[in-house]
């Protein structure tokens, strides 16, 4: 009874055909489980489309059609003998194109890795993948895994049609990115204000700002908070923000007017917001803009960006407030002393 029950568990990992040395070189694979689907939200797959090249796929869009994506991964694949997993083999892991999706007008182009074993004189190969971490993307988490291949005159057999949870079999020693936009945003509670909103969209590399939105249901400005040492707008700057649509501005003047007899303005009330209409590069991992409307020293992190901001124009302005924008692409969690200052 007890030998029925291995054979059938060796099933799993096909050994038909492999041999008595096979059966005992491989035996000890058997222990790691089977990746289940919800825990390959890539969708990796893998194929053998001639008798010495592996084809790796994914299923999850946001990789495989994105070159720059697909380009990262294919430094998370290797090749190693299966008695020594973290001893890589010398492989090139190359990218090609193998299909295009049209929707509507866009035209995208599906990659998929390539891997050519023609070189490789080891029978039994275990095909190793680092994975993507829960702080890169929720999209596309996928734990470390990995396939085995048995490489023979005959060509190339997957020993494991279902890949199998790494566990702590290889070490996975990759630097952690982002394989897509990252937002962060906030309520920020400026005084006398109502549901004022900061959205920052950053760049896959956190290189730039590329989407900078406030909308105010009620953004109120003061006199007394305009800092009149504010640098002025060059001609460049002059068009790097623009107002919403249907945004409108009530003045509150004072009754008596400047030397020139011009009103001076007490107060202001924003309804709507503005938005930046080119990116902003990030420095040294800051995002500082020092003219107005958008006043603001923010740091740059994966969890979040924090700092100081404050709204300007029309000689009126709001106090500068400490804001911590979480990020809600890739939510993570935010260091007390963050949270607390």
């Amino acid at each position: 009874m007890k030998k029925n029950l291995i054979l059938v568990v060796l099933s799993s990992i096909i050994l038909l055909g492999c041999g008595q040395n096979a059966e005992k070189l491989l035996k000890k694979y058997i222990t790691y489980s089977e990746v289940k689907p919800d825990e390959n939200k890539a969708g990796v797959q893998l194929e053998m489309p001639t008798s010495v090249e592996l084809s790796i796929k994914y299923s999850c869009p946001l990789l495989n059609t994105n070159e720059e994506n697909m380009q990262t991964l294919s430094e998370r694949w290797f090749v190693a003998n299966v008695d020594n997993p973290n001893v890589k083999l010398p492989v090139k892991i190359g990218l090609t194109s193998i299909d295009t999706i049209v929707n509507d007008t866009i035209q995208q182009v599906v990659y998929a890795h390539i891997i050519n074993l023609d070189s490789i004189k080891v029978r039994f190969l275990l095909i190793g993948f680092e994975g993507i971490g829960s702080t890169e993307s929720k999209e596309a988490e996928t734990p470390p895994l990995f396939f085995l291949v048995e490489k023979d005159k005959a060509g190339l057999k997957n020993l494991t049609l279902v890949p199998r949870l790494a566990g702590k079999l290889f070490v996975s020693d990759y630097t952690p990115t982002f394989f897509s936009e990252q937002e962060y945003s906030r309520e920020i509670q400026f005084e006398k204000s109502k549901n004022v909103t900061l959205k920052l969209t950053l760049s896959r590399d956190m290189k730039k700002v590329t989407k900078l939105i406030l909308s105010a249901e009620e953004l109120q400005l003061t006199l007394p908070n305009f800092d009149k040492q504010r640098r002025k707008l060059s001609k460049a700057e002059e068009d790097k923000f623009i107002y919403s649509e249907n945004s409108n501005l009530i003045m509150d003047l004072t009754g008596k007017g400047d030397a020139n007899g011009n009103p001076i303005i007490r107060s202001v009330q924003l309804k709507g917001g503005f938005k930046a209409t080119s990116p902003i590069e990030i420095v040294n991992e800051k995002i500082t803009l020092d003219a107005i409307p958008m006043i603001c020293d923010l740091t740059v992190t994966n969890a979040c960006i924090y700092g100081t901001v404050k709204v300007e124009g029309w000689g009126c302005g709001t106090k500068a407030m400490y804001v911590v924008f979480r990020n809600t692409t890739t939510p993570q969690e935010i260091p007390k002393d963050i949270l607390n200052k």
